[in-house]
């Protein structure tokens, strides 16, 4: 049985794949599969090295945890409150950031938050993440609040709002998670651990975010954000860059399919060939 992977735009999200199937054949194969262990070795440290994003990582982490029992699968939603900000990044010249944040679930948006203004010389910031639930009246003061709620693939990115001229947004860290992994109420990063803010010295080195969660989203965490929220309609932090992918680049994808790069799986057991492992897209695809 062979089994071909390819990617269209390199090796970085195929080695997800690639590192999955190790753990699994790592934890279920036997001893006669020892060369096909290693030659699979063999091409992903010629053909792929390591893996750039702490996102990828994290999530070939998941896997072999779930393999081998050490992460039990949480099935109810959770509700994100809070996000603390340890470190100030300097996207700007005098330092501090004008930050918002965007929160997908899967490839869907779900929430933008204000634009927070970030100043040099803070330790640490708070940032509120609370939305409407329920009917709503038209004095927003009297809506019911409550956290974002989620569930599944989460993926968290935080923008710095350029105002230009010409007016514009620059990522200042991602980070992806699952909920099902998720057993603490808070869930912590470091600098290390955040797509995009792991390579930018921008970034404070001991800087990292933490979130805070509830299980019902009744019983949040008393915090209140301090720093200024600009809450005004803007079309920078409007746009959601995934809502409407652009129709030619799928059409480029499809003509460069068979000119990618191909990683073929020959698998000779029998007892592999039982074998699925199932990567979601919005867990490879680092956006």
């Amino acid at each position: 049985m062979l089994i071909a992977c390819s990617d269209r735009e390199g090796y970085e999200k195929l080695g997800v794949v690639v590192a999955a199937y190790m753990h699994y054949t790592n934890i279920c194969a036997s001893t006669d599969t020892a060369l096909d262990r290693y030659a699979m070795k063999r091409f992903f440290d010629d053909k792929i090295g390591q893996l750039y994003h702490p996102s990828q990582k994290r999530y070939v982490q998941y896997f072999s945890g779930l393999l081998s029992g050490l992460i039990r699968i949480n099935s109810n939603p959770l509700f994100l409150h809070t996000l603390t900000l340890y470190g100030v990044p300097h996207f700007e010249p005098r330092g501090g950031c004008h930050l918002f944040i965007k929160v997908y679930q899967g490839m869907t948006h779900v929430y933008t938050s204000g634009v927070y203004q970030i100043t040099d010389g803070l330790r640490h910031v708070t940032i509120v993440l609370e939305q409407p639930r329920g009917p709503t009246s038209c004095h927003q003061n009297n809506a019911r609040l409550s956290g974002i709620q989620l569930r599944g693939d989460v993926l968290l990115k935080a923008y710095h709002r350029r105002l230009g001229p010409p007016p514009s947004r620059e990522v200042i860290f991602r980070a992806q998670f699952h909920t099902c992994a998720v057993s603490e109420k808070v869930l912590g990063f470091s600098r290390l651990d955040l797509d995009d803010a792991c390579n930018d010295l921008r970034f404070p080195l001991d800087g990292g975010i933490e979130l805070s969660f509830s299980r019902g989203g009744d019983d949040p965490p008393r915090a209140v954000s301090n720093v200024s929220c600009d809450k005004s309609p803007c079309a920078i932090t409007a746009w959601d860059s995934y809502d409407a992918l652009h129709p030619a680049r799928h059409d480029a994808g499809r003509r460069l399919m068979f000119a990618a790069p191909m990683f073929v799986l020959d698998i000779r057991r029998e007892c592999l060939i039982t074998a699925s492992v199932t990567v979601n897209y919005s867990i490879c695809s680092m956006i």
